[in-house]
């Protein structure tokens, strides 16, 4: 299947490379730590060993180049993107993570690729990531339509070239652009691969296959998604896995607004359900982004472990002289399976003169379990009050971020008094630059 994708991107190539219109591209970002300490924590002796000054950070945070070709005609185009960076120790890496290719013919698109950040409709985003200065982590972490838990079947459900947030996977895709009455309609099939970047391993097959159809009326706009993986791999084995969601995006609003959900389901089991709501207005030099998520897993799901994202008293730990995050995080309780947990994020950007601009984000995670009756697992906030220093698409922006993890943790069936909260103070330094 490799063999075959890799054949049809140098078959589009090959066909609108003569008259192609050929772009270039870079994308970098680094990210540091320019201070971070943790101020309060059950662990005495958590804080003797952070305090960093201008650490380049690993995971989330560490430096992320793109290096990308274009080429496009009227009826072909490709794009390979390289992305150099750093490994796990530090040293230099270089990674092919995207390329791909389409045909197209009359009303029809057929493609075919490898998409690492994966094919989202970004209409239903609602995203600007200069509105959080860049930071990647968990002030813009938490933004794809879906469910907020790790490992779940519905997140990043919108993306066609992924199942199950994975990543690297390849995947063919065949798309028609028309009218159907009075709509706007773009009607998407994708071969969508399971795995990491693979379709064939040791001999198992792999399959998933998804739909995507947008509809564009004159006041609102839709999209349903359908992703199937037939076999899945869960903590019990594989199983049929299937993905629904439905979003909708009203266009006469003062406010750009997306409302919707996303259903999943594993062996015919609904495991998890999401909603999804969030808007964004810009005037003038200033932008306010909301976004809130309430996602919920039901006593049938078995196979989600952890949390997605990392909130609260965030800070850095050296570890055999690395430096690593440590993270006070919510997560899925490990004596029962139902969980539901809600993440809301404000975000607000404002321009003060030609280059400067005034950040401030705050977020907050809570779970929605009984409070009184049952362990409560508490809650996990920051603010980020900050500041950003532009020059055309690129620039320097940095944050005095403050977290509160297990706020009100307690568990009311021992008796157990309330605990935390936990604090931390770390300020992330984000350099940016594009053209």
């Amino acid at each position: 299947m490799k063999k075959i994708i890799s054949a049809f991107a140098l078959a589009s190539l090959a066909l609108g490379v003569a008259t192609a219109d050929v772009k270039f591209a870079l994308n970098y970002r680094t990210q540091m730590v320019g201070f971070s300490r943790l101020i309060s924590a059950s662990d005495t002796n958590a804080d003797e060993n952070n305090n960093y000054w201008f650490q380049q950070t690993k995971g989330w945070q560490s430096a992320s180049d793109t290096v990308s070709v274009t080429a496009t005609n009227d009826i072909a185009g490709v794009t390979v993107r390289i992305d150099p960076s750093l490994d796990k120790d530090g040293a230099p890496s270089f990674q092919l993570n995207q390329y791909n290719g389409y045909i197209k013919l009359g009303s029809f698109e057929i493609g075919a690729g490898n998409w690492k950040d994966g094919r989202y409709n970004g209409t239903y985003q609602v995203k600007n990531d200069s509105d959080a200065g860049w930071y990647q982590g968990d002030l813009f972490g938490l933004v794809k339509l879906g469910s907020l838990y790790a490992n779940a079947i519905t997140l990043a459900v919108d993306d066609m070239a992924n199942f199950g947030g994975a990543d690297k996977s390849s995947s063919a895709y065949l798309q028609w652009k028309g009218e159907l009455g009075d709509a706007m309609v773009t009607a998407e099939g994708a071969l969508i691969g399971i795995g990491s970047s693979t379709w064939d391993e040791e001999k198992t097959i792999f399959t998933g296959f998804g739909a995507r159809l947008n509809a564009s009326f004159d006041s609102w706009q839709a999209q349903f998604v359908f992703k199937s993986a037939s076999n899945a791999v869960t903590t019990t084995g594989k199983g049929e896995q299937r993905a629904l969601a439905l979003h909708i995006n009203p266009k006469d609003l003062p406010w750009t607004v997306v409302f919707g959900g996303s259903l999943g389901f594993n062996n015919g089991n609904v495991t998890e359900l999401n909603a999804d709501f969030r808007a964004r207005k810009a005037f003038g030099g200033t932008s306010i982004t909301f976004y809130t998520n309430i996602s919920h897993i039901t006593n049938d799901c078995d196979y989600i472990t952890g949390n997605k994202g990392n909130l609260g008293a965030e800070y850095l730990q050296a570890s055999d002289g690395k430096v690593t995050a440590i993270t006070n995080t919510w997560h899925a309780d490990s004596s029962q399976n139902y969980n539901t947990h809600m993440w809301n994020m404000l975000g607000l950007r404002s321009k003060l003169s030609d280059n400067f601009y005034f950040l401030f984000t705050t977020g907050a995670i809570t779970s929605l379990r009984n409070m009184t009756t049952d362990r409560w697992t508490g809650a996990e906030a920051f603010v980020a009050p900050g500041f950003q220093i532009m020059n055309g698409k690129s620039g320097i922006a940095t944050y005095a971020r403050f977290g509160f993890s297990n706020i009100g943790v307690k568990d009311h069936r021992k008796g157990e008094a309330e605990e935390g909260p936990e604090m931390s103070v770390m300020i992330p330094v984000v350099i940016r630059v594009r053209f």
